[in-house]
């Protein structure tokens, strides 16, 4: 008999099980951890690697007992979801566990060949950051990988985007490309490139108002994340927007729509 689960972890986190995937699942919070470090590593895990993950503060062996008691309500919460043996801990082997990290993950991979619709259809799981507002007591090796995968999943949803950016640019759908560009700025606030492209788009249509907050919101990022300035061409871009330069304008337009 398969075992579906969907794990949502982008944003809220939220796991769901059953026939269909689709019957919401509570359950304690390191056991919920368990569960999707094991799914998204889609490996065997040894035992003391997840003892000393979760419950390494209790010593050896009550983080074995703690991990044998995790094991036993997770046999009863997700039956056939979790499969233990001697030395490891995995997925069972008719389980299917569905992460939409791992298939954003796995669309990053060929962005360059994917259509708007797929890519757009992939950025779409992306509801925030890996594991927004979940935390854990005690647990800083978990906290340190949780980071690393944040790190490694914001820097693909950046690939698909600026892909997605491409794309809409070439099709002309500005709403689209002003919605890419709005979430890439949203994930990575200090980089200047997806500011530079809202800018010249918000100018390009008129909205030179938006063009200046969004001119703003980027230097109050890069002064709170890498205490430094705007760059040059970012300033001089802002300053021509604020003086109302048509032409300059004209000319940012047409450069955005060669080269962005």
């Amino acid at each position: 008999m398969k075992h579906t689960v969907t794990l949502h972890v982008l944003g809220r986190v939220r796991l769901h099980a059953g026939p269909q995937g689709d019957d919401s699942v509570t359950l304690p919070a390191k056991s919920l951890a368990m569960v999707l470090y094991i799914a998204m590593e889609r490996k065997r895990i040894r035992r003391e690697v997840l003892a000393d993950l979760f419950w390494g503060d209790t010593g050896d062996d009550g983080a074995r007992a703690n991990l044998r008691l995790a094991l036993s309500k997770l046999r009863q919460r997700l039956p056939g979801v979790i499969h233990a043996d001697a030395e490891t801990v995995g997925l069972g082997p008719q389980a299917i566990v569905e992460v939409d990290a791992l298939m954003l993950l796995r669309a990053a991979e060929t962005a360059a060949q994917q259509s708007a619709s797929v890519l757009g259809s992939a950025i779409g799981r992306y509801c925030g950051p890996f594991l927004r507002d979940f935390q854990l007591r005690d647990c800083a090796a978990f906290d340190d990988w949780v980071g690393l995968q944040r790190q490694r999943i914001d820097r693909s949803a950046v690939v698909i985007l600026r892909e997605l950016v491409r794309l809409e640019q070439q099709s002309r759908h500005l709403h689209n490309e002003l919605q890419y560009l709005e979430l890439w700025a949203q994930i990575e606030p200090w980089n200047e490139e997806p500011h530079m492209s809202l800018l010249r788009l918000l100018a390009r249509v008129g909205s030179t108002a938006a063009a200046l907050d969004r001119y703003e919101t980027c230097r109050l990022a890069l002064a709170e994340h890498l205490g430094s300035k705007p760059s040059a061409a970012l300033a001089a871009l802002a300053d021509d927007i604020r003086r109302g330069n048509r032409s300059e304008e004209r000319r940012v337009g047409k450069e955005c729509r060669l080269t962005c």
